[in-house]
């Protein structure tokens, strides 16, 4: 039975547990458990998940609402579960791949998100790919909240169809059914962004069963010939002319609004909007947040101006007080996340903007912690790239080596040094990942 794979603590320690992301050991569920103190305590914790789990009395804990932004400046709702139930739904997420890999796998040239030993990269490389093979004329479409609108029960059909017993089929209905708890933690504002249904954002399940939910749409398109790259609700389609792209539009509309009963943005090819026909190298295009020109992939306008407010943001000290070791730490983690993710694009084009910003909000945030910077000392932003009523002074090169943040090229040289080593080695496949705060 599926629940005698789950259960062991052997599986829920060394499969379940290992995998779970712990990017940020701070993040915790409703309960203000963070995934440190668990871990602290995994002797008694995970033998108590497995006895619950034996015994069928497991049950899950409300999650905790919580906003993060998307990359088009909108908030995404996260609803983050407690960590004891973060590894029991990343255990079955695990035993649900290996059962559903054969049904999804006839996508993987086309489907880049969730997806192992897949992602962003491999989406954008794979639509320069197409572009040079003479599909110029790009559909950009986008589902219309696209998770809360999943019909759930028809999900739950689909997968319990093809597993081999029920036991897991309670567990799978209350894990993506969890209620949602702290909507008073969080702006009045950003409460209307949180629906209990369709399928949860944050949750180790939603990935997978995305995927599951969109295999027709993938199936037909795919079937139909079109070159289709798809990342969850984000999808181009490559095509050789306007006609072709229409065609697209077409069947894509016909199984996503008349089968799957989601919402497109409607077709309109006024720049900015979600769902156009755009024909390269005539009219700009991003894609998952890097620009391509026919020529070129670099980051786009907006992905740069969203991480200049990132770096704003975290060296605001209104509204807490870090020291200065702290600041700067989080600063270097942040600054080596967003080169990194870049590094196979021409990033070069941005890293001038990317340093000067870097420079000026490390000087504002040394002067609110009352540090002494003598002018002389200082360094000046190019005139093209001050902003308005600001002096121009920015810590000199020499201050950001002692800063310990380093320069946006001597990230990217060390990055594209170590994929390089990397390059033909084998890892051992992981399972899927989502994001939880």
């Amino acid at each position: 039975m599926l629940l005698q794979q789950l259960a062991p603590e052997e599986f829920l320690l060394d499969k379940a547990w290992r995998f779970i992301n712990k990017d940020n050991l701070e993040s915790f569920g409703i309960s203000g458990e963070t995934i440190a103190i668990f871990k602290a305590n995994l002797a008694t914790k995970i033998p108590s998940i497995s006895k619950q789990l034996i015994t069928k009395e497991y049950k899950f804990s409300p999650t905790r609402a919580y906003v993060i932004p998307k990359d088009n400046g909108k908030l995404r709702p996260l609803q983050i579960p407690e960590v004891r139930d973060r590894v029991v739904l990343k255990g079955i997420a695990i035993i649900l791949e290996d059962i559903l890999n054969p049904l999804l796998s006839f996508s993987k040239d086309y489907s880049f998100a969730y997806q192992k030993k897949m992602g962003v990269k491999d989406a954008v490389l794979k639509m320069v790919e197409y572009y040079n093979q003479g599909y110029t004329t790009i559909l950009e479409a986008d589902i219309k909240d696209f998770f809360p609108s999943v019909n759930r029960m028809e999900l739950l059909n689909t997968l319990f169809s093809h597993l081999t017993d029920d036991s897991l089929n309670d567990l799978i209905t209350q894990g993506i059914s969890q209620k949602i708890d702290g909507l008073d933690k969080i702006e009045s504002r950003h409460r209307k962004l949180f629906h209990n249904n369709g399928i949860p954002q944050g949750n180790p399940l939603s990935p997978l069963f995305s995927n599951l939910y969109l295999r027709p749409f993938d199936e037909r398109m795919i079937n139909e010939g079109f070159k289709l790259i798809r990342y969850a609700d984000d999808f181009i389609v490559m095509c050789k002319d306007s006609e072709e792209a229409h065609k697209a539009w077409n069947i894509a509309s016909e199984v996503l609004e008349g089968q799957l009963k989601l919402e497109l943005h409607k077709l309109d090819n006024n720049p900015g909007s979600k769902t156009r026909i755009v024909k390269l190298p005539d009219y700009s295009f991003s894609f998952l947040s890097v620009a391509f020109d026919g020529t070129s992939i670099y980051p786009s306008v907006k992905s740069v101006e969203r991480f200049i407010q990132r770096i704003n943001k975290l060296c605001n000290l209104h509204t807490e007080s870090p020291d200065v070791l702290t600041l700067l730490t989080r600063m270097k983690n942040t600054l080596d996340g967003w080169i990194s993710a870049y590094s196979y694009t021409e990033v070069e084009r941005r890293i001038d903007q990317i340093d000067n910003a870097i420079n000026e909000q490390i000087l504002n945030a040394l002067t609110r912690l009352d540090w002494h910077l003598k002018a002389k000392t200082l360094g000046k932003v190019p005139l093209k790239q001050r902003k308005q009523k600001l002096s121009g002074q920015v810590i000199s090169s020499r201050q950001r080596t002692n800063s310990g943040v380093p320069q946006c090229k001597d990230i990217l040289e060390r990055r594209r040094e170590e994929d390089i080593k990397k390059k033909g080695t084998q890892k051992e496949p992981q399972p899927i990942e989502t994001v939880t705060q």
